[in-house]
């Protein structure tokens, strides 16, 4: 078990270096994306873009509940050495996907539409592009959610060479796409949302071909498995409670600044949401990458190895995150200004505030992903439900209250960061025996003392300093010194041993 351990564990790094290099790229577009959309669609129309998206997602509350089903079904089963049980969830996947695709239209068309026509606060002359917005919003979102079953399939298999191609063609694509709205020969915001649909459509093509001529257990047998439906559906269905709590409260502030402030407001979070996709996605390149063998080592109970992965990959998603990280909460400002042609207002407190949530996200992850390997997710959803409706009601208290829209994501932290990471330990010690003192000492002491230990000299330097000088100065002390303050303090001995021979030898 040692040598294949041994062997999952280079195939982390390998994947990791791939998914991360991807990001890197990908990131680089979005940022360049945004600014361009921004530029061409104007701030109204853009922000109207993010209100009309929202209702969507608002909407696909079973999307992210039947994701990680199929996820964590397919991979269940992988770890196991079951191929036909493979192939019997990769066909139930498909046809609860069209079940779910259906209903989700269902109400995007009644209680969206209403929606937009009649709470949403759009001017009558931007009226319908936004509703044609919406209508082309619903086709991308049915689009890329038949693409799920494939894009779960790559992750079990952990071929995250295909999966990082696919992304860097998506970015690329999206960025042309922002240029070719020059040349619109229609309404730029419904001309955008048109050409979203066609790139959508040619990527879950692409994810299509790949899965049937790579993978023999991709395949519909047809027939109808009502005891795996049932068991994919009770899984879903408890995340499905998360998913709608986490759409809520995550667009809730959407609208809610919409009502209480205006589309400047709703612009300026779209503009953090982008750095929150931008940061979120060096996160993701590498917990894409361990939590098929967190699954898989639940599945053979091997769980103490599942365990040491806890360990060690919430310390590395820090690492991961914590550069990107730093240089936009300090530089915030200046990022800004370059990026954007004019920075709407409260959207530099936004990025700020939400990029912290993102690096407690980062450390938290781990465990939340074997929480839900157990399959044992009732009341662990319900907990996380409520932390949601918490976050929720402290947005409107603050706004009804008078308070500055630039503070607002603080209840954000607090309730989706500090609240849950206690709730994810908790349900990992109940279900899992996890040791959470240890943990507390190992990975959250070590991330406290290096955070005791560089922010003092970043401190030091934003009161001094501001501007292209702040940016030249702390971009190399974050790249070098945290980096290396951070390799030593948060890693441990054996640690440290470990990721170079591994990365030595891929």
């Amino acid at each position: 078990m040692v040598e294949g351990e041994e062997s999952d564990k280079r195939r982390l790094v390998k994947n990791t270096l791939a998914l991360y290099a991807r990001t890197a790229i990908a990131m680089v577009v979005g940022l360049v994306v945004t600014r361009v959309l921004l530029r061409q669609l104007g701030e109204d129309a853009y922000g109207v873009y993010n209100v009309v998206a929202g209702v969507v997602v608002l909407f696909s509350f079973l999307n992210a509940g039947i994701t990680q089903a199929i996820q964590r079904f397919l991979t269940f089963s992988l770890g196991k050495g079951e191929r036909a049980d493979v192939t019997r969830v990769f066909s139930t996947s498909i046809i609860t996907q069209f079940i779910i695709i259906v209903l989700l239209v269902a109400l995007c068309e009644t209680l969206g539409l209403w929606f937009i026509d009649t709470q949403m606060k759009i001017g009558a002359s931007i009226l319908e592009p936004a509703r044609w917005a919406f209508q082309l919003s619903i086709a991308t979102f049915a689009v890329n959610f038949m693409r799920v079953s494939y894009e779960s399939a790559i992750i079990a298999y952990e071929r995250m060479a295909f999966f990082a191609y696919a992304a860097i063609a998506d970015s690329l694509l999206k960025l042309g796409i922002v240029y070719m709205l020059a040349v619109s020969p229609a309404d730029r915001l419904v001309f955008y949302c048109a050409l979203l649909l066609a790139e959508s459509v040619v990527m879950l093509i692409a994810y299509r071909w790949y899965c049937r001529s790579r993978f023999d257990t991709c395949r519909f047998i047809g027939g109808w498995n009502g005891q795996l439906f049932r068991e994919m559906l009770c899984f879903s269905g408890w995340n499905v409670l998360g998913s709608i709590s986490n759409i809520i409260s995550q667009k809730g502030i959407v609208f809610l600044l919409n009502v209480f402030v205006g589309l400047v407001a709703n612009a300026a979070m779209g503009i953090a949401n982008q750095v929150n996709a931008a940061v979120t996605q060096f996160i993701n390149s590498f917990q894409t990458s361990f939590r098929p063998q967190i699954v898989k080592a639940y599945a053979r109970g091997d769980h103490e190895y599942m365990r040491s992965l806890v360990f060690s990959t919430s310390k590395i998603s820090f690492l991961l995150v914590c550069v990107p990280a730093l240089i936009i909460i300090v530089n915030a400002p200046v990022i800004l200004s370059v990026w954007l042609t004019e920075v709407p207002d409260y959207t530099v407190s936004f990025c700020r505030l939400i990029t912290v949530c993102c690096v407690i996200d980062a450390v938290s992850g781990p465990y939340n992903c074997a929480i839900l390997a157990t399959g044992n997710i009732r009341a662990y959803q319900i907990a996380l439900t409520i932390s949601a409706l918490v976050e929720l009601m402290l947005y409107y208290i603050l706004l009804r209250a008078g308070v500055s829209a630039s503070y607002l994501l603080y209840a954000r932290i607090f309730s989706r960061g500090i609240l849950n990471m206690g709730i994810g330990l908790f349900f990992m010690h109940a279900l899992l025996d996890f040791p959470v003192r240890s943990y507390l000492i190992k990975v959250i002491g070590r991330i406290a003392v290096f955070l005791g230990l560089v922010l003092p000299g970043l401190c030091y330097m934003s009161v001094h300093l501001e501007g292209g000088k702040l940016f030249m100065w702390t971009l190399p002390y974050i790249c070098v010194a945290v980096v290396a303050v951070a390799v030593y303090v948060v890693l441990s001995p054996g640690e440290r041993i470990r990721l170079r021979s591994m990365i030595l030898r891929r």
